[in-house]
């Protein structure tokens, strides 16, 4: 399927004009992005990918920290190393969401065997680091910091489930690739693994699906993969928040992951959710 043709079936389905001008010379649908960079011009704004300039490594390629505009704009790179289908879904996803809590797409760079995309900057790098000590510039983040950013993902998340005509099923969302502006306003990113899903969460498939290898376990309802598996994969995420916790362990060389049972027993109003992890109780802290 032609990138073209890719693009029709998802701007029908998603029920959007594209909010995006059309720019001449593209080797992409026009409406996808405001701005195609060449490769020069990404060369220049990494110092020809100098390492020192890499922010993140992840398993869709390096990220660098870049500027565009004769310098007066930062801007975050990922040179994506493979997967040209990869590329495909992050370009068409970005370039028709548009929320406060989704990462901003600037755009694109698809040239001489290169698939590039450039990214809105957000200082303060993923959840994942600012929660456990590696952020790039995040101190300690308070309980009502916390608190703000855990419902800034819910309603990133919420906008992708019931935003558009079709729910967007994320299919990766962790600490990692939720990430946070320079107010720490968190950001979904890391579309690579979406996929369309039906009208409602309501009509989401109950059957298991066939996941990229790629998604990152600790974070994926190992008994249940369903269109509901971002809300599985959120709770997690709430759960590394207020534990401190990651829901990734070493043992014996080999990472594994955590399994998180929750048993709640409801009384008036109130819900109280009883935390258990391999048969022991998880203590906070």
């Amino acid at each position: 399927m032609s990138l073209s043709h890719f693009f029709q079936v998802f701007k029908k389905a998603f029920g959007f004009v594209s909010r995006r001008g059309s720019q001449p010379n593209s080797t992409l649908p026009e409406e996808l992005c405001s701005r195609q960079f060449s490769l020069a011009e990404i060369k220049a704004a990494t110092s020809n990918f100098d390492e020192g300039f890499i922010i993140g490594i992840s398993n869709f390629g390096s990220v660098y920290k870049g500027v565009i505009d004769d310098g007066t704009f930062t801007v975050a790179i990922r040179r994506v190393k493979f997967r040209l289908s990869a590329f495909r879904t992050e370009v068409v996803f970005l370039s028709q969401l548009n929320h406060l809590n989704v990462e901003s797409l600037i755009g694109f760079c698809d040239e001489k065997g290169e698939t590039i995309l450039v990214y809105e900057y957000l200082s303060n790098g993923s959840l994942f680091n600012c929660l456990h000590g590696n952020g790039i510039s995040c101190n300690p983040i308070p309980w009502e910091k916390r608190l703000q950013i855990c419902i800034g993902a819910a309603r990133g998340l919420h906008y992708l489930h019931t935003g558009v005509r079709y729910i967007v099923l994320h299919h990766n969302v962790t600490s990692n690739t939720i990430l946070l502006d320079h107010e720490l306003i968190p950001k979904l990113s890391g579309f690579f693994l979406s996929r369309l899903g039906p009208h409602s969460m309501s009509q989401a498939s109950t059957k298991k699906e066939s996941l990229d290898v790629m998604a990152t376990l600790g974070y994926l309802d190992s008994e249940s993969l369903s269109g509901k598996i971002d809300v599985y994969a959120f709770g997690v995420v709430l759960l590394e928040v207020i534990c401190g916790k990651t829901p990734v362990f070493e043992a014996n060389g080999q990472k594994r992951y955590k399994t998180y049972v929750l048993l709640v027993d409801v009384y008036g109003n109130y819900t109280v959710f009883c935390l258990f992890i391999e048969s022991f109780f998880f203590y906070c802290y």
